[in-house]
This record gives C-alpha cells, structure tokens and sequence, in this order.
C-alpha cells in the first residue's frame, strides 16, 4: 500500500512540474521578439506628436507582451548593481570601469529570462575587471 501511495504522489509531482514548465519552448521562441519590441520602444523617445499616437499603440503591445508573459510565469532576470553568477549570467566580455566594482556587471548586452525558478535565457552581460 505504501509503494502505491509513494508512486501516486511521484506521478502527480511529474505532472505537477510538466504543467509547469509546459510553456517553455514557446516562451524561448517569442523571447527574441520580446527583445525587438524592446529594442525599439528604447529609440521612441523625441518623436513629434504626430507620430505619438503611433508610438502609444506600439507601447501597449509591448506592455501586453510583458504582461501575458509575467502570468506565465516568466520573470527578467536582474544584472543593474549584481554580482556577476554563472547560474544566471553568462559574461561576454570583461570591461574596465571606474563606477563599478570588480566581478560586478557593467551593462546587460541581452536580457535574461526565467520561468518560474527555471533560466531558460541568461542574461549577457559585461563584467567588470580586477
């Protein structure tokens, strides 16, 4: 009776932790598109009124896409002010710097995602030298 009960609750923990992270190729998938959106909502500034109403609705999409991604789950890793953590970053250059301290991130070339407490993206990232 024990081996039966230890083996439902094994199965329902796979099932559990299949549910989710379910979601996780398709989250890979749109992450670069995530990354264009963002890319371009940092060049909108300085545009005329003209064009505001353009740049306001291309604002609300990358707000929705942030948005539907945070209720799967999906949360941006952090680098402003971190140490550098090879479990979730992944250094692509060294960098001189006078503001930040050495084994510090100096700036985050490319976002880096989890889903739930899973990396599914590291986030690239310059580390300061010694």
């Amino acid at each position: 009776m024990a081996e039966l009960e230890n083996f439902k609750r094994r199965k329902e923990q796979e099932v559990e932790q299949f549910k989710r992270f379910a979601k996780e190729k398709s989250v890979v998938e749109l992450l670069p598109i995530l990354d264009s959106f963002d890319r371009a909502c940092a060049h909108l500034d300085g545009q005329t009124a003209a064009d505001q109403e353009q740049v306001s609705g291309f604002l609300l999409i990358q707000k929705q896409f942030h948005h539907v991604l945070e209720k799967w789950g999906v949360t941006p890793i952090e680098t402003e002010g971190q140490a550098f953590d090879p479990h979730l970053h992944q250094a692509v250059m060294e960098t001189e710097s006078e503001t930040v301290a050495p084994g510090m991130i100096a700036q985050e070339m490319q976002k880096g995602y989890k889903l739930h407490d899973r990396v599914i993206r590291p986030a690239m990232v310059a580390v300061a030298k010694a």
